[in-house]
């Protein structure tokens, strides 16, 4: 829908801009008028317009297939849709202007006329009661304050930002993203969709989708999820990937370290360009007391692995899939620690009794 605004009467500090730009509306520009779309018109001076209000006014306008609707003054009895005389002065107002025409022009100063003019050609017109205030919909204005220093926010409705954060001109939001407590949101940050982000400091051009961060600290680049958990106390350098089904606790992990997916590292020291494959653990807990593992730079820890800390891996250190590490890999070493494979031939036949070879008994034949 086509929206535009233009502002009745003097303009005051604390004024309707905010909430406007939120509802997508555009200032109106000069002559000549948009042959179709609806225009508001909203006091200069009103200190407490908010996003709500102006949604409120303009789905009555919609409902009700009006020409032109306007908003009771705060106190005033409603009189029905298409009787009673306009309130005086600027008034909260919303004209379709389609059916209005370039006549809307000459009502600008006046919206209330406007008003009038319309029920007077018979033109369908309400009336709508303003109700709440400022404090009603301050999530509202909060998002509004951000899309008006450049922040790109895609679906208002699904999306909270907490007033002690701070988001840079620059970062979008997808829908159902929250940024929860005081955070901390760089430029070219894209946050969403689905993400909870709390107590934070994110870097530049940081990318989060469907995961939830928790008092952390993200740097340049870094990418996170989807479906990934970074609980407090993690630390991330500049272009480090954490993929998908990942937890991360109490880490630190070094520049451009790529952790694709389905593991846990916690309490753990990751170096720069270290590569942790799926499955892989640091068994941190034994019952009583939690250590610390150290995982060094470049070090490869494949499939399935287990570091049980306090082990630590050296540098450009290897460790084969499938391994339980308990001591500690030196540099540009492998460690392999797992049992030898067994083959038994015919044991599922033996075991289960005769049959196919896998020892389970071939279906019947057909029509017996």
């Amino acid at each position: 829908m086509d929206l535009w605004y233009h502002l009745v009467g003097p303009e005051q500090a604390g004024g309707p801009r905010l909430a406007l730009a939120l509802a997508g509306a555009r200032p109106l520009e000069a002559d000549p008028l948009p042959a179709a779309g609806h225009l508001i018109f909203a006091p200069a001076g009103i200190a407490d317009l908010t996003a709500a209000t102006l949604l409120g006014l303009l789905q009555c306008h919609l409902r009700r297939g009006a020409a032109v609707t306007m908003a009771l003054p705060e106190g005033q009895e409603a009189v029905g849709l298409e009787g009673g005389p306009p309130a005086e002065g600027p008034v909260l107002a919303v004209a379709d202007l389609g059916r209005v025409g370039p006549e809307a022009r000459r009502f600008l100063t006046d919206p209330a006329r406007l008003w009038d003019w319309a029920r007077a050609r018979g033109h369908p017109v309400a009336l709508w009661r303003r109700t709440g205030g400022a404090a009603a919909d301050s999530r509202e204005d909060r998002l509004a304050q951000l899309v008006a220093d450049g922040v790109a926010i895609l679906d208002p409705a699904t999306t909270w930002v907490d007033t002690a954060a701070d988001v840079a001109p620059g970062a979008t939001l997808l829908p159902f993203t929250m940024i929860e407590g005081a955070c901390t949101v760089g430029p070219g940050c894209r946050i969403g969709p689905g993400s909870h982000v709390r107590g934070s400091r994110l870097g530049r051009d940081v990318h989060i989708w469907y995961s939830v961060v928790e008092e952390a600290e993200l740097g340049d680049g870094v990418e996170i999820g989807p479906y990934a958990h970074l609980r407090p106390g993690c630390v991330l350098a500049a272009g480090v990937r954490v993929g998908n089904f990942v937890e991360l606790k109490n880490a630190r992990v070094g520049a451009r370290a790529r952790l694709p997916h389905h593991t846990y590292m916690g309490e753990v020291d990751i170096g720069a360009a270290a590569n942790i494959g799926a499955g892989a653990v640091v068994v941190n807990y034994d019952g009583r007391r939690k250590r610390r593992a150290r995982i060094g730079a470049g070090a490869m820890v494949g499939c399935n692995a287990n570091v049980i800390a306090p082990a630590a891996i050296g540098e450009n250190g290897y460790v084969a899939a499938g391994s339980s590490i308990t001591e500690d890999v030196p540099e540009g070493g492998l460690a392999l620690a797992r049992g030898r494979q067994h083959k038994v031939a015919g044991w599922v036949a033996r075991r289960l009794g005769p049959g196919t070879a896998s020892g389970i008994e071939p279906p019947e034949p057909a029509g017996s």
